[in-house]
């Protein structure tokens, strides 16, 4: 989702901000007592979303696992921020911030569609998603070429590992790698991510 200006106001708490966003037409972030309004995507945002959720959901068969849309809303514990990632990943029981059960406080992987407005934004948010102790696996999924930067949590525990899957400037070269998310014993072939999905086929190096 692309974020757009907080919405001036008084400070809110979690009840206040989730009893709005419970009553609202559109969805909105917050953070530290601000929230903050989320515009709608690209085209190309939501299919590779769309994507992930079907290539994720392939592989799950017969798992105790579950797959959320940007509909639903994600709150680390430990944490002030309420967001809502692209793509939530959930194995064995889910946790809910209440009975309403329509904000996860436990993922085992998140995923965002990194979009021109919102890339700073959903880099910082990892510094939040990681407090939850289940998350194993962070995703930056570019839109514009075959590349993904993976943040993955070894099985037991530590620092956190970084991988580029793809290729940061080449996207026929980029389609041709595969996201490995081990604990979850799943090869994704980045041609399923990027389905249906126009691609610059060649960029030049980022800085």
């Amino acid at each position: 989702m692309e974020a757009i200006p907080a919405i001036p106001g008084s400070r809110l708490t979690h009840a206040e901000y989730l009893a709005l966003e419970r009553a609202a037409e559109h969805k909105s972030d917050y953070y530290r007592g601000e929230i903050f309004a989320m515009a709608g995507g690209s085209s190309s945002h939501s299919r590779i979303a769309a994507n992930l959720i079907t290539a994720v959901g392939r592989r799950l068969d017969g798992k105790a696992c579950q797959t959320y849309t940007s509909d639903m809303l994600v709150h680390p514990l430990a944490t002030d921020l309420f967001a809502y990632p692209d793509v939530s990943l959930v194995c064995g029981e889910e946790q809910f911030a209440d009975d309403e059960q329509d904000c996860l406080t436990d993922a085992c992987l998140l995923a965002e569609v990194l979009s021109p407005s919102t890339h700073k934004y959903d880099r910082e948010k990892f510094f939040h998603y990681q407090q939850m102790t289940s998350l194993g696996h962070y995703l930056l999924i570019h839109q514009d070429r075959a590349w993904i930067e993976h943040f993955v949590r070894p099985d037991n525990g530590g620092e956190w590992l970084y991988r580029q899957v793809g290729h940061p400037d080449d996207s026929a070269a980029g389609l041709k790698s595969s996201l490995i998310l081990n604990s979850l014993e799943m090869e994704i072939p980045l041609t399923e991510i990027y389905r249906r999905i126009s691609l610059a086929p060649f960029l030049p190096p980022t800085e």
